[in-house]
C-alpha cells in the first residue's frame, strides 16, 4: 500500500513538472515568436516611414525667402540689463537680415540676422560710448551681433486659414557677440501673411512677423566690462526681446 503511494505521488510529481515545463516552454516559444513577429513587421514597415515636417496651409506652399523690411513694421531689437544697483533699457533698430521659410516644412527655416553694436543705445550717451568700447562690445573689432538661425523645432500651429498662417515654435541657432558664438534656443511667435490688396498699401509681397525672446550671459561671451560693474550696476544675464518684421519683395 505504501508502495502504491509513493508510487502514485512519484508520477503525480512527474505529471505536474512536465505540466509545468511545457507550460513554460510554450510560454517561451510564445514570447520569442511575438518578439520575432513584431521584428518582422519592423522590417517590412521602417523603410515605408518618413518624417514629414510641418506644414501651413494659407494657400501658398513651398520656399518663400524674407527680408527684413521697415516699410512691414519696424525691426527694433530691445535688450534689459537688472542688476541691484541700477536697470538698463536699451534698443537698436540697426538691424539687417533674411530667412527662408519652407511652408510645407517649417522646421527647415533658416536665416540670419545681424544688429549693428554701434545702433545700441540705453538713453545716455556716455554709457552708450561705454557700451560699444573695448571692456564692453568693443564694436570696432566685432561691429555686429549675429544670430545663424538653423531651423525650428515644438511647432505649435496657432491659425491657418486662406491667407494668414500663426505658429509658436523654437528658433535654434547660433548667437555671436564679442568674437564668442553659442548654441542658442528662443521661444518666437511667426506669422505669416500672403500679399493681398490691402498689404499692398505697405509693401509689395507676402509679409512675415517674428516675434523672439531669450536670455544671454554675458561672461558666456566674454563681456567682462570694468571691473566690479557686472553682477552689481550691470545685470549677468540680458534679457533680449525683437521684433522683426519681413517681406518677399526684393
Amino acid at each position: 500500500m505504501e508502495q502504491n503511494s509513493v508510487s502514485i505521488s512519484i508520477n503525480t510529481i512527474n505529471f505536474f513538472s512536465n505540466t509545468a515545463f511545457s507550460i513554460i516552454l510554450n510560454l517561451t516559444n510564445m514570447k520569442f515568436n511575438k518578439i520575432a513577429a513584431v521584428a518582422l513587421c519592423a522590417a517590412f514597415i521602417a523603410p515605408q516611414i518618413t518624417f514629414s515636417g510641418t506644414g501651413l496651409k494659407i494657400g501658398t506652399q513651398g520656399k518663400k525667402s524674407i527680408t527684413l523690411n521697415n516699410k512691414v513694421g519696424e525691426n527694433l531689437v530691445k535688450f534689459l540689463s537688472a542688476a541691484p544697483l541700477e536697470e538698463i533699457k536699451g534698443s537698436s533698430s540697426g538691424v539687417s537680415g533674411s530667412f527662408t521659410i519652407d511652408l510645407d516644412n517649417l522646421e527647415a527655416t533658416t536665416g540670419q540676422i545681424a544688429v549693428e553694436v554701434k545702433t545700441m543705445t540705453t538713453g545716455l550717451n556716455r554709457r552708450d560710448s561705454h557700451l560699444w568700447g573695448k571692456d564692453w562690445l568693443d564694436a570696432d573689432k566685432y561691429p555686429s551681433i549675429t544670430f545663424d538661425i538653423k531651423g525650428l523645432s515644438d511647432i505649435q500651429i496657432v491659425k491657418q486659414d486662406n491667407g494668414m498662417g500663426e505658429i509658436k515654435a523654437n528658433a535654434i541657432g547660433t548667437f555671436t557677440m564679442h568674437g564668442q558664438s553659442k548654441q542658442v534656443k528662443s521661444p518666437i511667435t511667426l506669422k505669416y501673411v500672403r500679399e493681398s490688396e490691402a498689404t499692398k498699401k505697405r509693401a509689395d509681397g507676402d509679409f512675415s512677423l517674428v516675434q523672439a525672446s531669450f536670455k544671454i550671459v554675458l561672461k558666456d561671451f566674454n563681456v567682462t566690462g570694468t571691473q566690479g560693474i557686472v553682477g552689481s550696476k550691470v545685470g549677468e544675464t540680458i534679457d533680449i526681446d525683437a521684433n522683426f518684421y519681413g517681406s518677399t519683395a526684393k
